[in-house]
């Protein structure tokens, strides 16, 4: 099972100061972390979003489960896009044979590539069609209907 957290939201200048700290931390040898950290206080946006990040990779492996991080350009294999689903893989083999789930072969490879944006427009997809059922069950239960 997995958890996955996309980073498409994220603005322009969040993303600079991420990757100006991201470049400190690197450079900085293990333990000695403290300062770089403390840079986060001049950035608030960032720091609500690690936060909010390192909250949810906790509660994630408290869990069980094994955080995905991504963005909607990235590729995946259809066993990582089963885990971004949250089915099995040979569900995702289904969906690619009935054209719901597009693919794409790497370069002289056999090897099937899926684009995260397609995954979650599954996911959207799924999403949607949850909440209108939600919504019929209680049209149905407000009309006095049994369920």
């Amino acid at each position: 099972m997995s958890s996955t957290v996309f980073f498409d939201d994220v603005t322009d200048e969040v993303r600079e100061a991420a990757h100006a700290i991201a470049e400190r931390l690197v450079a900085t040898p293990r333990g000695e972390h403290s300062q770089v950290l403390a840079a986060l206080d001049d950035q608030p946006a960032l720091r609500e979003l690690v936060l909010a990040l390192a909250e949810r990779v906790v509660r994630d492996l408290a869990a069980g489960l094994h955080p995905i991080y991504t963005t909607s350009e990235d590729e995946v294999s259809p066993a990582d896009a089963a885990r971004l689903l949250g089915v099995s893989r040979q569900y995702v083999d289904r969906l690619i044979a009935d054209g719901r789930l597009p693919f794409a072969r790497k370069p002289g490879s056999t090897h099937r590539m899926i684009r995260v944006a397609d995954v979650r427009r599954l996911i959207a997809a799924r999403a949607r069609r949850r909440e209108n059922t939600d919504k019929a069950i209680a049209a149905l239960l407000e009309g006095g209907l049994d369920y």
